[in-house]
């Protein structure tokens, strides 16, 4: 396992480009970080953007996210959910949009993976009953490779190491990047994460989720919780459009199987994805 405490977020920021936190999310940070949080002061903050509240209610009101019936506006959305949510919810759609950085990829490709992997993860935790928020479950899937652009901005090649590191399966992902870089895209991440405010448990798991000797070392189950359903996510969306096993499940299945109480049957069995045309690998 990596220890956060030998993270410098201040010694790679100046070597990588992470986006700032943009000037509402650090308002609303405020209103949600308040003694007494003001739900309706930090909707007609998010109200005011018409761009950025379209997005939220989309999202919200997509089919996997589960609520019981339409949400017309913000200030509904708010009330129903609370602060933290609507923060969390806000900061997908604008670190989502700050990571849209000239790279050696084609990050369409990225972002298409990535959200298919946040609505699995939505659904499994759904399914299995993990009481985790739905967002931050998106947040997760959505994020959880979220160092990868930052990489791909900085170093030419990334793309053929992606493209090694997609077929090498005794190897971490994380492992091939420092040996090439002397750094790796889930450190890159937490960073993202920490300076954008997510959940520390969210930051936490982007972290650590290429760590093989998470399921023996830690003692966090929140932590344990968190990566057994996005590894999970993760294959299911690798087998239904790759036709093949993630890279990385062989090493983390036996966890994922404890942490989550499941046995072999319900291990293998599917759950409906979105059809190929909307998925596809990192690079």
């Amino acid at each position: 396992m990596i220890d956060p405490a030998t993270i410098s977020g201040e010694q790679l920021q100046k070597r990588y480009y992470v986006p700032p936190q943009p000037e509402i999310l650090q308002r609303l940070l405020q209103i949600k970080e308040s003694p007494e949080p003001d739900v309706i002061s930090a909707a007609n903050l998010v109200a005011a953007d018409v761009g950025l509240a379209s997005a939220v209610l989309r999202t919200i009101n997509s089919p996997y996210f589960g609520m019981r019936g339409r949400v017309a506006d913000i200030r509904q959305a708010a009330v129903l959910l609370g602060t933290d949510a609507l923060f969390n919810l806000v900061t997908v759609y604008q670190l989502r949009q700050a990571l849209q950085l000239p790279a050696c990829l084609q990050l369409g490709r990225f972002w298409d993976t990535s959200s298919e992997t946040a609505r699995t993860c939505v659904r499994v935790g759904r399914m299995r009953g993990i009481p985790i928020p739905k967002e931050e479950l998106y947040a997760l899937g959505l994020f959880h490779d979220c160092g990868i652009p930052l990489m791909a901005q900085l170093h030419p090649d990334y793309r053929e190491v992606l493209a090694w590191i997609n077929t090498d399966y005794e190897r971490s992902a994380t492992a091939i990047e420092r040996e090439r870089y002397g750094n790796d895209h889930s450190v890159l991440g937490f960073v993202v994460a920490t300076t954008w405010g997510l959940p520390s448990h969210i930051a936490g798991a982007i972290l650590q989720n290429h760590e093989r000797d998470l399921w023996d070392l830690s003692r966090d189950d929140t932590l344990k919780t968190l990566v057994a359903v996005l590894k999970w996510s993760q294959n299911l969306v690798d087998r239904a459009h790759r036709g093949c096993d993630n890279p990385d499940w062989a090493h983390h299945r036996d966890g994922v199987c404890r942490t989550l109480g499941m046995d072999e049957e319900e291990l293998e069995s599917p759950l409906p994805v979105a059809p190929p045309s909307q998925a596809g690998g990192h690079c």
